[in-house]
């Protein structure tokens, strides 16, 4: 991995990242490059003003089962 690049771990359900493996797979792609495409779009679609980010409070996520 080089300099300008970074890692990304995802926790999934097993069954979920087969049937998403498959699908890309599919298509001709892998998991990597479809995470990737979706941030970036994620990134593209998204201009938040620094002072919101930086006046929100901090709020931690509900606990989530692990059966999703």
């Amino acid at each position: 991995m080089s300099k300008d690049q970074a890692r990304l771990t995802v926790l999934m359900n097993a069954d979920k990242k087969q049937e998403f493996d498959q699908l890309c797979a599919a298509l001709g792609t892998n998991a990597s490059e479809v995470v990737r495409d979706l941030i970036v779009g994620y990134l593209a679609t998204r201009e938040p003003e620094p002072a919101l980010l930086l006046a929100r409070p901090h709020k931690t996520a509900p606990k989530k089962s692990r059966t999703d």
